[in-house]
């Protein structure tokens, strides 16, 4: 048994080591860091002298020609940091040599551009670099399809990462903050050189992006965005060593990590799918594009996307911690949420009408479902599947939130059970999810549009809800041969269930609430006379259907019963014959009547508009605006 002075010896030893290892990791961090923000400048000036700057173009968002060579100041910066602190072994020489491969094809093709599959061989012999070097996915399950699955992991991400660089500042920062996650998971796994690498990419990308957000002076180019994906994609195939013994959290984890690239990926390939456009071709329509065309600034897409990167890679920091059906779980969730927003931004517009149309000329039979402009075929296919995914969520939270964590054990029954609950999850599992999906199936709950769904919409679900549970509770138990099953468990999943597929059919209603919230005060003012039923439908045109954003600055109305009410959120601002005073006071820019047409008010309303040159239109003629592709000349006497 030690003696207490020697315990003390080696406690005081043991802190020395931390504090030199937070010393080496704060070294890093500052050397990539300064070096990549001193370098960016140079390379800007020599990218100008070159000529190598970027245009230009539809699918960009500058204005004026800007340099472009980042990436070699990134590049520089890190390697160097890694070389100056990390321990070069075979492994980390193969993402050394893959890296600076990529980073010269990136530097050829921001000079001379390289052709599309000229690019994608390269990435494929880096990713064959690393496997030589004995970075691949490492789990016995998933032995036999390690060579591709890395291959197709590391040209994914890397490419990823190309796409992901459309906007100032958005592939550094989301490459700032996917390091900051791999750091802080690395270091927690004691797995240093795993953690060097991730602060010198942190760091190069935090360097350069001082000079690349918005508005920014240079861009990153290929030789940067394929730089950092493939280094990223490494560090991700290294952690799978110490995750190798379950292959769920070996898959899971790195894909939580790079989520927001493989998401904005996913959006891009299925988007121009649909609408006939080639997925090498270029365009703004990305999810940052799209964000930018709901109503957000540059600024506020790049923040908003910085929180969706840290929420995917706090998903795959949790996993250490919170165990593998919770992660689950919330993965599923996740995962949902996240197809609900992909579905959400695909309805934006994006494409010019015509090709749309054409489209439709060219196939007139296909089943497809057109929503804000984006056509989805078979959409209840992905409706179901959706269902399907909120299902098993809502029985695994019901399990975790009944039995909690101290049973997850495979081998440990909770009292009251027959076997173990994850036992029991996973032999229930299949027959609760198929008599949920019957019982929407049975409800009809998948005719309705997500877009303009109302509360007989949201009622149907919690009607198939409900059927689905009570049939579980009589059959599950029957088809399981189990005597004990708890009921208690299915009126909590029930609860669950209700909630989420609730909250994913109103959804979309709530994000373009939140969006127009957020554009409102760039949109047009809009003063509604008549606060009856037409009123309150043009209001609703307005909110869920017009083809513009519009802010309803309040009704008129001569009712004295509705002075001072509100409508949706809109308040009814006094009667008719104070129209003077209130176009004074809250200077519409559109003024729409919602009064009986060829009325006495109705044409005291139009022409006095038209003396003080307001545009006005009746409610038909505005509605008729709005639904026509050519618009209707106001009112005009």
């Amino acid at each position: 048994m030690p003696c207490p002075h020697s315990r003390h010896e080696l406690v005081t030893r043991m802190s020395s080591l931390q504090g030199l290892t937070a010393l080496v990791y704060g070294a890093v961090f500052a050397l990539a860091l300064l070096g990549s923000a001193a370098l960016t400048p140079l390379v800007g000036r020599l990218a100008t002298a070159l000529g190598v700057v970027a245009l230009p173009r539809r699918d960009r968002w500058h204005k004026a020609p800007t340099p472009l060579l980042g990436g070699a100041a990134i590049y520089a910066a890190s390697v160097t940091a890694i070389l100056t602190f990390a321990v070069v072994d075979v492994r980390m020489a193969a993402v050394l040599a893959g890296a600076s491969l990529l980073f010269a094809t990136g530097l050829l093709d921001d000079m001379y551009r390289l052709r599309p599959h000229t690019k994608l061989l390269v990435q494929i012999g880096a990713a064959c670099v690393l496997i030589i070097g004995g970075v691949k996915v490492e789990s016995v399950t998933l032995a036999a399809v390690a060579v591709p699955l890395t291959i197709f992991w590391v040209v994914g991400l890397t490419n990823a990462f190309n796409l992901l660089d459309n906007m100032d500042g958005l592939a550094a920062g989301i490459a700032s903050i996917t390091a900051l996650v791999l750091f802080v998971f690395s270091a927690g796994l004691g797995n240093g050189a795993t953690a060097i690498l991730s602060l010198a990419v942190m760091g190069g990308a935090l360097g350069f992006l001082v000079h690349n957000f918005h508005p920014a002076h240079i861009f990153m180019g290929d030789s940067g965005s394929m730089f950092i994906g493939f280094v990223l994609s490494a560090i991700t195939l290294l952690g799978t060593r110490e995750m190798a013994s379950d292959v769920i959290l070996t898959l899971l984890v790195p894909v939580a990590i790079m989520g927001l690239p493989i998401f904005d990926t996913t959006l891009v390939t299925v988007a121009r799918s649909l609408s006939g456009r080639s997925i090498a071709q270029g365009g703004r329509d990305h999810i940052s594009h799209r964000l930018v065309a709901l109503g957000l600034s540059e600024r506020q897409t790049a923040l908003v996307l910085y929180l969706i990167a840290a929420a995917f890679g706090t998903l795959a920091l949790l996993s250490r911690s919170l165990g593998l059906w919770p992660t689950v779980g919330l993965a599923t969730v996740m995962l949902a949420a996240t197809a609900v927003f992909g579905a959400f931004l695909g309805q934006v517009r994006m494409y010019s009408e015509d090709r749309l149309l054409r489209q439709v000329d060219r196939d007139p039979g296909s089943i497809q479902t057109t929503i804000g402009g984006a056509r989805f075929y078979k959409r209840e296919v992905a409706q179901v599947l959706l269902d399907a995914l909120l299902v098993g969520a809502a029985y695994l939270g019901a399990f975790l939130l009944k039995y909690g964590l101290a049973f997850t054990s495979q081998d440990v029954a909770a009292p009251g059970l027959p076997i173990p609950w994850p036992r029991l999850f996973a032999e229930s599992l299949p027959h609760v999810l198929l008599l949920q999906v019957v019982a929407l199936l049975v409800c009809q709950a998948y005719r309705g549009m997500w877009r303009y769904v109302g509360v007989r919409d949201l009622l149907v679900v919690l009607q198939a809800t409900t059927l689905g549970a009570l049939v579980s509770v009589v059959l599950v138990p029957l088809l399981l041969r189990h005597e004990v099953f708890p009921r208690s468990l299915f009126v909590i999943d029930w609860l669950l269930l209700s909630v989420l597929l609730v909250g994913s059919r109103a959804s979309f209603i709530i994000l373009a609430d939140l969006f127009r919230r957020v554009r409102r005060s760039l949109a047009p003012r809009v003063l509604i006379v008549g606060a009856g039923d037409a009123g309150e439908m043009v209001l609703r045109f307005m909110l869920r259907t017009g083809r513009q954003t519009y802010y309803a600055v309040g009704f008129l109305d001569d009712d004295p019963a509705k002075g001072r009410r509100a409508i949706h959120g809109v308040e009814v601002l006094g009667p008719v014959e104070q129209l003077p005073a209130i176009i004074a006071q809250e200077q519409p820019g559109l003024v729409i009547v919602a009064l009986p047409p060829h009325s006495a008010a109705s044409e005291r309303v139009l022409s006095y508009c038209a003396a003080q040159g307001i545009p006005s239109y009746d409610a038909a003629a505005f509605v008729q605006r709005e639904l026509s592709l050519v618009p209707a000349p106001p009112h005009r006497n």
